[in-house]
């Protein structure tokens, strides 16, 4: 109820211009009275002209701002369906997907054949919920091959499971189930075995 009443106010004459102009104005005439201290103090010729004219360029920007910024919170431009920002857009501008691709960080923990310890903590391409389906499916016996884990409704992109498994291979997590033929793909070693189960308690 809070919020509506919120957004009720700035429908009226005071948030929409008496604010806005006030801003400016305000802002306007602090940019010149400091400007002719300045242009005084260097002795600048037309010092009141330049200092009157910065000022009232100082207002005319900050006026145009709270325009847009009223404009968007007033969502006007889809009562109307006008681009009255001028942003392109119809509304709120949608965020630019992030061009980073997506990580997980994940940990590794080994125990040596003397029985010490340790854990290793690093990124791998994709979520975790792709990372779920992938441990559920080798552990089941799925082939760790692009043919099984790429293209329409699988989780990976033939880039990113490329990515994958050139990650894992490094890890120590997975090796060829052939030495002599690589299209039988790849298997889990010891270490990816249970890295894989530990994924699926998480």
């Amino acid at each position: 109820m809070e919020q509506s009443n919120n957004k009720a106010f700035l429908h009226t004459l005071g948030a929409a211009a008496w604010v806005p102009l006030a801003q400016a104005l305000i802002t306007g005439a602090m940019v010149t009275v400091a400007l002719i201290f300045f242009m005084i103090a260097w002795n600048v010729r037309n010092w009141f002209t330049w200092s009157l004219g910065i000022g009232l360029v100082t207002a005319l920007v900050v006026w145009v701002y709270s325009m847009r910024h009223w404009f968007n919170l007033t969502k006007l431009e889809l009562l109307t369906g006008l681009d009255l920002n001028r942003d392109g857009a119809i509304g709120e501008a949608k965020p630019a997907p992030s061009s980073e691709p997506q990580t997980v960080k994940v940990t590794l923990n080994r125990i040596s054949a003397d029985g010490h310890f340790s854990g290793e903590y690093f990124d791998l391409p994709g979520t975790m919920d792709q990372m779920k389906l992938l441990a559920d499916g080798l552990l089941n016996g799925t082939p760790f091959t692009e043919r099984e884990w790429t293209g329409a409704g699988k989780p990976y992109s033939a880039a990113g499971f490329r990515d994958l498994r050139k990650e894992l291979v490094r890890r120590g997590l997975i090796e060829l189930a052939s030495e002599k033929d690589a299209r039988q793909g790849y298997v889990l070693t010891d270490d990816g075995s249970q890295f894989m189960a530990g994924l699926l308690e998480k």
